[in-house]
């Protein structure tokens, strides 16, 4: 808010400022703000690299080497069937490429893939084949599940972290607790239902909330326990996870 007034009065008197007859061109707003904003960014890197620090000398354990993969997919096309290959491709390439000996984990995005990826055959064989590189990947994917409930069938999606091995062990899973109003999930749907349908973004679908967190850990590396947030959920606090 300080940086955008500070902008927009610089914009308002770009002559500068009358002081007793002399005008001065300085524009302490803009300056005020500019000069909080990197106290607060040096001051926020100074501690979280701190923490980060210690935590690791702490830990006792050895280096962890992570690919993120960023395919960069529209979100025009994300639900597009005819981009399911450039998808694919896109993911494919990125992946293969990024493989090395020191690679521990490869971690793909938020619903980066174009389907519900473990009930989908097209794509089960595509990560068969990229886990036959021996490195694990964390998928970001939606995940469908069938409830029973009172003898009614219901079919409830998930935005989901899923960490698939080489070795085919079951896949661990976790849920997004926090899901994002309209684009996730409808707000008073029941009563505004037709309304949500009108402004929901492209590929929209009613998702359903995870219930707790899910502590990962390696296969080939027990010692490496880690969970995820998914896009906004960092912003929420009172989510301590024992790695123990």
């Amino acid at each position: 808010v300080l940086v955008n007034a500070g902008l927009a009065m610089t914009i308002a008197k770009p002559g500068g400022v009358v002081v007793s007859g002399v005008r001065y061109r300085f524009h302490p707003e803009l300056a005020t703000a500019l000069i909080l904003a990197a106290i607060a960014i040096a001051y926020g890197r100074n501690v979280s690299s701190g923490m980060a620090s210690s935590a690791w000398r702490e830990s006792g354990s050895k280096c962890v080497g992570i690919s993120i993969v960023q395919p960069n997919i529209p979100q025009t096309e994300k639900w597009d069937d005819d981009f399911v290959q450039l998808i694919y491709d896109r993911l494919a390439n990125l992946t293969t490429n990024s493989i090395g000996p020191s690679l521990d984990l490869v971690v793909w995005p938020e619903t980066c893939v174009p389907d519900n990826v473990l009930c989908s055959e097209p794509s089960m064989a595509f990560m068969a084949g990229l886990l036959s590189n021996g490195i694990p990947i964390l998928v970001g994917s939606t995940d469908i599940r069938v409830a029973e409930k009172d003898g009614v069938t219901n079919y409830l999606s998930y935005n989901s972290s899923i960490l698939m091995e080489p070795s085919g062990r079951p896949p661990a899973i976790y849920d997004k607790q926090h899901l994002a109003p309209l684009g996730e999930y409808a707000p008073l749907g029941g009563v505004f239902g037709r309304l949500v349908l009108m402004v929901a973004p492209l590929g929209w679908q009613e998702l359903t909330p995870g219930t707790g967190s899910v502590v990962f850990s390696l296969e080939k590396r027990p010692d490496v326990k880690f969970s995820t947030l998914i896009c906004f959920e960092d912003a929420f606090s009172g989510r301590e996870i024992d790695c123990r």
